[in-house]
């Protein structure tokens, strides 16, 4: 009986001894099942890493860079295109009137200074400067003294001292006034009504003064001291009258018009042969005569007579 309980107690630590021993080998066979992770590898040195989860952040001398190039050239090339375009546009647009460019005349008034005579009429245009020019009713110059202007809205100066040439121009697109223009050799000053805003402009206006005692005269052979009349300041001023017939002249130098049982002639030579009366003058230096019909006229060139024939066409 007692033999048979030591028997049993020493089978019973034979399996506990076998048990153990066992354990060991399987957990190692576990370990083996499982696949060892291998450390990743260092970086190169000077490298930033990254913190897991956050994103790569670039290079410190591209975002330099990129801030540069955005304060130098922050708008690309055709964007630089498209402004440079609506600039243009709006300058070109501003620089317009309103109503259109006015067309550039020049004409030729008459200033009478009779009690009760018009002022002659100029019109101005903003932003052009409009040349005036005072002759007496021969075309001889009148110099200016002084230029008085009546009402803002316009300047006005002389281009030299003793000069017959009057400039003006209007400082805003629309005036209307009025200058008074004192002239040498003249008692009376000569008014001259100023408008803009006009479909034309006048770049330049001969005034020829009539009337304030001048002394209106040309040298030379017929009735000197005879007064221009109106038909003549017609011719003069380019307004051919009505019923006025040009003649064939065989000489460039030399028009004429029969007009009224006379011959006007128009030359920028001196006019020796037949007598003429009514003599005038251009303020460009053309001579205007009116003499009676005649087929044939002498001027001087150079101080050398010359024929120059005259027929209806």
């Amino acid at each position: 009986m007692i033999l048979g309980r030591m028997f049993l107690a020493s089978a019973a630590l034979l399996a506990s001894a076998a048990a153990m021993a066992q354990a060991p080998a399987a957990a190692a066979a576990g370990a083996a099942a499982v696949p060892l992770q291998q450390a990743p590898a260092a970086p190169p040195a000077g490298t930033t890493v990254p913190a897991p989860g956050l994103p790569i952040l670039p290079e410190v001398n591209e975002v330099a860079f990129d801030r540069v190039k955005a304060n130098a050239a922050p708008l690309t090339p055709e964007q630089i295109r498209d402004l440079r375009r609506l600039v243009d546009d709006a300058e070109r647009a501003a620089s317009i009137a309103a109503r259109g460019t006015p067309r550039p005349v020049s004409t030729s008034v008459v200033a009478n200074l009779a009690p009760g005579a018009e002022p002659a009429v100029v019109r101005l245009a903003y932003g052009a400067v409009t040349n005036v020019l005072f002759v007496d009713g021969i075309g001889n110059a009148l110099p200016i003294t002084s230029p008085d202007l009546m009402k803002g809205g316009f300047d006005a100066f002389p281009v030299a001292e003793n000069s017959n040439v009057l400039k003006l121009f209007p400082t805003q697109p629309y005036a209307t006034g009025n200058i008074s223009v004192s002239l040498k050799g003249v008692s009376a000053p000569v008014p001259l009504m100023l408008i803009t805003g006009q479909r034309e402009v006048d770049y330049r206006v001969d005034v020829r003064v009539i009337g304030g005692n001048i002394a209106q005269k040309l040298a030379g052979s017929g009735s000197a001291g005879s007064a221009v009349t109106t038909t003549m300041l017609e011719f003069i001023t380019g307004a051919i009258p009505q019923g006025a017939v040009a003649l064939k002249s065989d000489s460039p130098d030399v028009q004429a018009w029969a007009y009224n049982g006379a011959y006007y002639v128009k030359t920028p030579l001196t006019l020796l042969s037949p007598a003429y009366r009514n003599p005038g003058k251009s303020p460009d230096g053309t001579s205007y005569y009116e003499i009676p019909p005649t087929p044939i006229v002498v001027v001087s060139i150079s101080g050398s007579p010359k024929h120059v024939k005259i027929e209806a066409p």
